[in-house]
């Protein structure tokens, strides 16, 4: 959704944001592509990609030597962030739990609500039924079966946060 609000804006386009997602997400080939395809670009995105699992695996704290290899440039920001997170697999594992009681919350609300005609008042009339679906999709796909966790989902779920925040706060518990 944020890509899509992102080319809207971008370029100009009139109209809702589901077409432009909808052509964001097609599969032919060329459409999933990304601008820099290079074999070396493809390489280091790679190699970023594992070092970062290696370290959401990690179940410990930050070490000194850690940081200095994350962090070279000691950016405030990163090291605030890193102090932030202490240790990434908790961090996750936290994160897992408060999107899981999310979803539970909202499958209770579901349920509860299933004898009223009417649904809460969501942005672009989605529906509680859609919204409990689209948390529900990250909260099981976060947390894989052999105890890891799906980082690449991370982006997603602070996307559902923002946007629920966004659009659908006068409602929320």
């Amino acid at each position: 959704m944020t890509a899509a609000a992102f080319a809207k804006g971008f370029l100009a386009l009139e109209g809702e944001l589901t077409p432009i997602l909808v052509h964001l997400v097609r599969s032919d080939k060329g459409t999933t592509e990304m601008l820099d395809t290079s074999d070396q670009a493809t390489k280091f995105m790679a190699k970023v990609k594992h070092k970062l699992h290696d370290i959401i695996r990690t179940d410990r704290e930050f070490t000194d030597e850690d940081i200095q290899k994350l962090v070279p440039t000691k950016s405030t920001s990163l090291l605030n962030a890193i102090k932030k997170v202490k240790n990434p697999r908790q961090m996750c594992a936290k994160l897992s739990g408060h999107v899981h009681s999310l979803t539970e919350q909202l499958k209770e609300m579901l349920n509860s609500n299933a004898h009223k005609p009417q649904d809460p008042f969501l942005y672009h009339d989605e529906t509680l039924e859609l919204m409990t679906h689209r948390w529900y999709k990250l909260d099981k796909d976060f947390k894989l079966k052999n105890g890891t966790y799906d980082i690449s989902l991370i982006p997603d779920i602070y996307d559902s946060i923002k946007y629920d925040i966004q659009h659908n706060r006068y409602w929320a518990v």
